[in-house]
């Protein structure tokens, strides 16, 4: 174990400390402006229409927290996140905005279904330097410390908490890296997959036009799978830089991709996370880097520094436990373990065995439609389209509960746009269908069934869960007696033969693994005759 502890125990790091302390002072002020565009924040009807599934530290709460508790520890986090850019009472300023910006940002995530990523890496890199050495460089407390006539602060354990924080920012990029392995090898790069990743990120948004760079990635396969095979070598840099700490130039290597990796998310996918930018401060050395620059290089001592022990249980805790939660299948949501997470985005292999041929893709998602007095304009319909808690209705499946959030979705909407007269809402779980290359890419929608409709203050569902065998009671709805039935396999566009129910009005989903999507055709309030999801059967991979 002694190269465990001459990993941590390092000597250097003050200058070093201290910039890391001002990057993260900046990338939370930045991420609490962010906050903002949460869902539970922009939709707060939709949000209490939820079941509350708290996240994190709130987890020690039976019940959602009140309006003034959120309000006071929001103060707090941009209160203490200014003491840190300022260098004072450092310390103590790091503990209590890490406290109070994880209990705004766990209230945010714990009103959806799952959570989103573009915050945790802030939130992990706060957390690994409680208790970092930050203000013996560059702050407030060095001046506060001479204008007492004290000495200065005597050379102390940097390092843990630097290497610690860039652990937690490179695992980041590690764990997306590794999972999109997992999930298809080399072939989630050398495929279709990043067409299709880029196709549905656009056309299933609602986007109008899609970035220049975006459709000359598409136009042809070599360029898409590069930029693929780019996009796993810079996030797998990262645990170069973790792994050798003494290179300052692999480590300055991982910074530049990091940063390129940030910039590139935001100009391929349009997903800008500026607080992401400042965290490549974690890998540069800095100490090295101003010896370098003034041509007197840091004197460090010769030997390893004494890490307290309360720092090497930390150290320890954290590591194992950021690791096993980064890389465990599904073990941060069923643990609700936020900001501890894996990070799956794009991880999916949007792309079909054999992985070498150039095939359809599809893909199951949901569409809002709504119903009004006035035509409905394209920037509206996108807009509803990237909105994240209107298009994941089609997840919901209790049905009462679906019919509360349909009616806080129209409450939403008529305030939204209160120029076109919006009557109702339908709520459609959809196919979406890429051609296969070299034909134009673009995302064709397919809708297999209205989940449930909300119109004109009447409630239409036609929805009835599956049990666990497969087997869906047609009986307990009137409506389905005679009704016109379609079996969708695979999801895919075209329905299968009619099925039939057995005498007791018993349908039985065929044996395997397959999707499977019942529909029954019938009229809706207004007399036209729509296609009702009646129940499914979508396994995991789905």
């Amino acid at each position: 174990m002694r190269w465990w502890t001459r990993y941590w125990s390092a000597p250097g790091g003050r200058l070093a400390a201290a910039v890391v302390r001002v990057a993260l002072a900046i990338a939370v002020l930045v991420l609490l402006g962010r906050l903002r565009e949460m869902p539970a924040i922009d939709h707060p009807a939709q949000m209490s229409a939820s079941v509350y599934h708290p996240v994190g530290i709130l987890l020690v709460f039976r019940s959602p927290p009140p309006v003034v508790v959120i309000e006071l520890a929001r103060l707090l986090a941009y209160a203490g996140a200014v003491a840190m850019l300022l260098g004072l009472f450092t310390r103590v300023a790091t503990a209590v905005t890490a406290l109070a910006t994880l209990l705004v940002t766990a209230q945010a995530m714990s009103y959806q279904p799952s959570w989103s990523h573009d915050l945790n890496v802030v939130l992990l890199a706060l957390i690994a330097f409680v208790g970092a050495r930050g203000g013996d460089a560059l702050a407030l407390d060095v001046v506060i410390r001479r204008w007492r006539g004290r000495p200065p602060p005597p050379d102390a354990s940097y390092q843990w908490s630097l290497r610690l924080v860039q652990l937690a920012v490179g695992l980041m990029f590690l764990s997306a890296c590794v999972l999109k392995l997992r999930s298809g090898g080399l072939h989630w790069a050398l495929s279709d997959n990043l067409r299709h990743q880029l196709v549905i990120r656009y056309d299933l948004m609602g986007e109008i036009d899609r970035p220049a760079i975006v459709d000359w990635l598409l136009a042809s396969s070599w360029r898409y799978e590069g930029a693929a095979t780019l996009n796993l070598i810079s996030q797998a840099m990262p645990l170069v830089a973790i792994v050798f700490p003494n290179r300052p130039l692999l480590r300055g290597l991982a910074a530049l991709l990091f940063v390129t990796e940030v910039a590139a998310l935001y100009v391929v996918m349009e997903l800008g996370n500026p607080s992401w930018f400042p965290l490549a401060a974690v890998f540069i050395d800095w100490d090295g880097l101003w010896g370098w620059i003034t041509r007197s290089p840091a004197a460090t001592p010769p030997t390893p520094v004494h890490v307290p022990r309360a720092a090497r249980v930390f150290v320890a805790v954290f590591v194992v436990f950021d690791v096993v939660i980064s890389l465990a299948p599904r073990l941060d949501q069923v643990l609700r373990t936020y900001p501890f997470s894996r990070f799956p985005m794009f991880a999916i292999i949007r792309a079909k065995q054999p992985y070498a041929e150039h095939q359809t893709y599809e893909m199951l998602g949901g569409r809002i439609e709504l119903v009004a007095e006035r035509p409905i304009e394209h920037w509206m319909q996108a807009e509803i389209d990237r909105d994240y808690v209107y298009r994941t209705l089609h997840r919901e499946t209790d049905r009462d509960r679906l019919h509360t959030r349909a009616i806080a979705l129209v409450e939403d909407l008529q305030r939204r746009f209160p120029a076109i007269g919006i009557r109702g809402v339908r709520i459609y779980v959809t196919m979406y269908q890429a051609p296969a290359y070299p034909a134009p890419a673009r995302l064709e929608a397919h809708d297999l069934g209205i989940l449930g409709e909300f119109v004109d203050g009447a409630w239409t569902s036609h929805w009835a869960a599956a049990s666990a065998a497969g087997r869906v009671s047609l009986a307990s709805d009137p409506a389905l007696a005679g009704a016109v039935l379609a079996l969708y396999r695979e999801g895919l566009p075209a329905a299968g033969p009619a099925p039939v129910a057995d005498d007791g009005g018993t349908f039985q989903f065929p044996p395997g693994r397959d999707a499977f999507h019942l529909v029954a055709r019938l009229p809706g309030p207004d007399g036209v005759v729509r296609p009702y999801l009646i129940a499914r059967r979508v396994p995991a991979y789905w």
